[in-house]
């Protein structure tokens, strides 16, 4: 190929990347639950939850990036898992996840970063503040656990960062292969 063509393509490319950008969602501004604003997602797509207290099992089955504006709970009811990540490639910053019966957040999917969130369970001694569950690749940062049964429950899981996590007042930790 010669070096005029392969120049315009490589134009054409990086114009096309440049043009398409992320679209922020704002919740409750634009959308009244996070589930909602998720399906009217696109891939790729910034959702920012204001804080607030948001009664609601939460699915990300989309790669978008969920960002917490100070702290919004999701408050699952004691059903399930208040924040499940479902699809690969998603990033949960900045979140408080309350009274689950499962986990607060379960990944059930490959290459997340979740970082910067809290979990407090309901001190029942059945649920987890963050399990993974046949899930690789992840990055567990900065977190904080507390009052679960385990603070970080991983099964069937492996090559996942986990580090500069706070796991307070919680009863065990079960652990598979992963990076501490």
């Amino acid at each position: 190929m010669n070096k005029r063509i392969e120049f315009s393509l490589v134009l054409i490319v990086m114009l096309i990347f440049t043009t398409s950008q992320a679209a922020v969602i704002s919740v409750p501004a634009g959308y009244a639950s996070i589930q909602d604003a998720i399906d009217a997602a696109q891939d790729g797509d910034v959702i920012e939850v204001q804080s607030g207290i948001y009664y609601e099992n939460v699915d990300v089955y989309k790669p978008l990036t969920l960002r917490g504006v100070g702290m919004p709970t999701v408050d699952a009811g004691r059903k399930s898992s208040a924040i499940t990540l479902s699809a690969d490639g998603v990033t949960l910053e900045g979140f408080n996840a309350t009274n689950y019966s499962d986990a607060g957040i379960e990944i059930i999917s490959d290459c997340n970063i979740i970082k910067g969130n809290s979990a407090y369970g309901n001190d029942d001694g059945i649920d987890d503040g963050i399990f993974l569950d046949k899930s690789c690749n992840n990055t567990i940062e900065g977190n904080n656990m507390s009052r679960s049964y385990h603070g970080i429950r991983i099964h069937e899981s492996n090559n996942n960062i986990i580090k500069g996590n706070k796991v307070n007042y919680n009863i065990a930790f079960e652990g598979g292969i992963s990076r501490i």
